[in-house]
């Protein structure tokens, strides 16, 4: 198997950076280029020895991927016999250029069009003759309210009220998109601006009393009792945590204390249903910014639970049917007209023409970072498709969201949220045609303010890359020596955390790395693996429970990042603590059939 891997290890340079292997950054692989045959590894790529290093080569845009009849990959034109420009061609009907006249293969043969083409050839089509502009420099507009772009007469845009070089004459206004407005009032206090009042807090730019109820760092609670999510919490006396009945709080020290003030380097030094997250104890079923909830709820105050508020959204729909959510709002919408729709306070917007810039849906644009704004709850961008020449204003409905920009994501429509601070975890897994393997994402989405304040859901800035597979947003465990290099008369089986580490040498090479499997994650279906010892030689593998030694069994598994399908055969052995566990002893990969589950054994 670990021959299999290895090989996978071989093709990672086509799955995850075709592009470097196109700039020749070569794998470390060695290869001999007198006796190398370059093989094609998809319809688009072949791998080759050059300079007696592996090397990904990726075909010119329309060739495609093929091996000759001595059995040499290269990349072959689809539209002609040979790899040279001949008169010949092998697609009946299909066009070319050749200087400026048109060619169609009939026949298995190229032939010319009767007539060349005026202005040019491109794609296998004459150029059509540009037109005469509308109007030109020496030919302007004839109505005064109208200028000359691009040979065509358009309304005048009139001329801002103000500028970044023409600021407002009035001090007390400011330059927003061209338009002298009131500033706003600078606030009382912020992050980085605290209230001098050290009796009050900070809250939207404005000192107030802190409030007795709410306790914080700042604010801390009277002796014997804690801090829990913002509330005193009276420490009781306990012997054990099943006496503190109160969530997420443990017996410490003889009182129940809220427990993520409780610090710990593993489970045990939570106990029993507390589990150690980065340092601080949580109770089974809390959660925090490393240890998520599932995706179909949201963290609010430690807790796992559906969404506490009542913003509608694409999947919380408005009770009433007679409504529409926009922005988070169930709103009576009458608009009726073609191309209107209704903003968060009911009115009727045009979902294809901007007031603000005079522009509408369709118009020819020019593209620039800052081009993209919101109108209303209307996204205006400036896009083209492949087979346009030129940009063009495109306009997006937000609907149930809210069209903003975020501080850690781009201008877009994002859908609404109330609690500030609330989050979820997401995983994302993206799958290598190549390799046949997987490499998980976890990201982080909180409630959080819009650049014009209001709240969204957005990405946490970052993301992970798991080492292994992601659950509920967060990567899940890898022991922090797996990777590192090692030699197998110095390193010994062992188990960590349900993964079975073994130093996995290469005899070619003379070098190892440590590798292991999570036990928890082995296999799919019903069966349970954890890790154990083989008794007799010390070998860790992921074992299946048994009670006759010396049974032999046949049993299907993949592992959680291939998609790969193998057919085990274990026997029932001892393990070092005493037990029986089904050791493997020998497996077969399985073909596009898989295996039968009920035998354990390949289909084909």
């Amino acid at each position: 198997m670990n021959q299999t891997l290895n090989k996978l290890a071989v093709l990672l340079c086509a799955a995850a950076a075709l592009s470097a292997c196109d700039e020749g950054k070569y794998n470390d692989l060695e290869c001999d280029s007198s006796e190398y045959q370059d093989e094609c590894l998809d319809s688009l790529h072949f791998m080759t020895c050059y300079n007696n290093r592996l090397a990904v080569i990726t075909c010119d845009e329309g060739f495609y991927c093929e091996e000759t009849a001595s059995g040499k990959a290269t990349c072959k034109n689809p539209y002609l016999t040979d790899d040279t420009a001949t008169p010949s061609c092998a697609l009946n009907g299909a066009v070319q250029c050749s200087g400026n006249i048109v060619q169609t293969c009939t026949d298995g043969q190229w032939i010319n069009a009767s007539e060349p083409c005026a202005n040019g050839c491109t794609n296998g089509v004459c150029v059509a003759p540009t037109p005469e502009p509308e109007c030109s420099e020496t030919n302007p507009c004839a109505d005064p309210g109208k200028t000359c772009q691009d040979g065509t007469c358009v309304d005048k845009v009139p001329e801002p009220e103000c500028s970044n070089d023409r600021p407002c004459e009035d001090a007390s206004k400011q330059c927003i998109d061209g338009q002298c407005v009131d500033k706003a009032p600078d606030p009382e206090c912020s992050d980085t601006k605290p209230c001098e009042d050290t009796s009050k807090q900070c809250v939207e730019g404005t000192c107030v009393e802190i409030s007795e109820s709410v306790c914080s760092e700042e604010n801390p609670c009277p002796e014997e009792e804690s801090c829990v999510y913002g509330e005193c919490k009276p420490m009781t006396a306990c012997e054990s945590n099943a006496d503190c009945t109160e969530f997420n709080m443990l017996c410490n020290d003889a009182k129940c204390t809220f427990a993520q003030d409780v610090a710990c380097a593993q489970n045990s030094d939570c106990g029993t249903g507390f589990f150690c997250d980065i340092d601080k104890c949580l109770a089974d079923g809390a959660c925090s910014m490393s240890h998520t909830c599932p995706d179909t709820k949201i963290c609010h105050n430690g807790h796992c639970q559906d969404e506490l508020h009542d913003a509608c959204s694409k999947t919380n729909p408005c009770p009433d049917a007679a409504q529409t959510c926009i922005q988070g709002k169930c709103i009576t919408c009458q608009c009726t007209g073609e191309n209107e729709t209704c903003d968060a306070e009911g009115n009727c917007v045009s979902t294809i023409h901007s007031e603000l810039k005079n522009i509408t849906e369709g118009d020819v644009c020019e593209y620039t970072p800052e081009f993209g704004f919101c109108e209303g709850n209307i996204r205006f961008s400036c896009t083209k498709t492949v087979d346009e020449a030129e940009y063009h204003v495109h306009a997006t409905d937000c609907g149930a969201s809210i069209c903003t920009e975020s501080l850690t994501e781009d201008l877009g429509c994002h859908e609404a949220c109330t609690v500030k601070g609330d989050f979820y975890g997401e995983c994302l897994q993206q799958y290598y045609e190549i390799t046949n393997t997987f490499i998980s994402y976890a990201f982080k989405t909180e409630c959080t303010e819009s650049a014009d304040g209001r709240l969204i859901w957005t990405f946490t800035e970052g993301y992970e890359t798991c080492a292994a597979s992601c659950t509920n947003g967060s990567c899940d465990f890898v022991p922090n020596n797996f990777g590192q290099s090692c030699q197998p008369a110095s390193f010994t089986d062992r188990c960590i955390d349900q993964w079975a580490m073994t130093c996995n040498f290469d005899e070619t090479t003379a070098t190892g790395s440590i590798w292991g499997e999570d036990c928890a994650h082995y296999a799919e279906g019903d069966r349970q693996y954890t890790c154990a010892l083989d008794a007799e030689d010390g070998v860790s593998d992921c074992v299946l429970d048994c009670t006759q030694e010396g049974d032999i069994i046949h049993v299907c598994h993949k592992y959680p990042n291939y998609l790969t399908t193998y057919s085990d055969e274990r026997i029932c052995a001892k393990t070092s603590d005493g037990k029986l566990g089904y050791f493997l002893t020998n497996y077969t990969t399985c073909g596009e059939s898989g295996c039968d589950e009920t035998t354990g054994l390949c289909k084909d």
